[in-house]
Protein backbone atom coordinates (compact mmCIF):
# COMPACT_ATOMS: atom_id res chain seq x y z
CA UNK A 1 0.00 0.00 0.00
CA UNK A 2 1.32 3.42 -0.91
CA UNK A 3 1.54 6.33 1.52
CA UNK A 4 0.65 8.79 -1.25
CA UNK A 5 -2.66 7.71 -2.73
CA UNK A 6 -3.17 10.08 -5.69
CA UNK A 7 -0.99 11.70 -8.32
CA UNK A 8 -2.52 15.05 -7.42
CA UNK A 9 -1.43 14.66 -3.79
CA UNK A 10 2.03 13.57 -4.94
CA UNK A 11 2.34 16.58 -7.24
CA UNK A 12 1.56 18.97 -4.38
CA UNK A 13 4.23 17.34 -2.21
CA UNK A 14 6.73 17.36 -5.08
CA UNK A 15 6.10 21.04 -5.79
CA UNK A 16 6.84 21.81 -2.15
CA UNK A 17 10.15 19.93 -2.46
CA UNK A 18 11.10 21.78 -5.67
CA UNK A 19 10.53 18.82 -8.00
CA UNK A 20 8.90 18.83 -11.42
CA UNK A 21 6.85 16.09 -13.07
CA UNK A 22 8.77 14.02 -15.58
CA UNK A 23 7.53 13.43 -19.11
CA UNK A 24 5.84 10.05 -19.51
CA UNK A 25 6.17 7.23 -17.01
CA UNK A 26 8.85 5.07 -15.38
CA UNK A 27 7.87 1.39 -15.08
CA UNK A 28 4.26 2.41 -15.68
CA UNK A 29 4.17 5.01 -12.88
CA UNK A 30 4.49 8.77 -12.71
CA UNK A 31 7.84 10.22 -11.68
CA UNK A 32 9.40 13.53 -10.73
CA UNK A 33 12.86 15.05 -11.16
CA UNK A 34 14.87 17.93 -9.81
CA UNK A 35 15.41 20.63 -12.45
CA UNK A 36 18.82 20.10 -14.00
CA UNK A 37 19.21 16.60 -12.51
CA UNK A 38 18.46 13.34 -14.30
CA UNK A 39 17.60 11.31 -11.16
CA UNK A 40 14.12 9.80 -11.21
CA UNK A 41 12.02 10.10 -8.05
CA UNK A 42 9.08 7.69 -7.89
CA UNK A 43 6.00 8.05 -5.70
CA UNK A 44 7.48 5.68 -3.10
CA UNK A 45 10.73 7.67 -2.92
CA UNK A 46 8.75 10.91 -2.80
CA UNK A 47 6.93 9.62 0.29
CA UNK A 48 10.31 8.87 1.91
CA UNK A 49 11.62 12.35 1.12
CA UNK A 50 8.46 13.92 2.53
CA UNK A 51 8.77 11.86 5.72
CA UNK A 52 5.50 9.98 5.24
CA UNK A 53 7.09 6.54 5.57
Amino acid sequence: MQAIKTIREASKIAKGLGLVRGKGTFNGEAFWTRPGDSAIITRARLAELAGLV
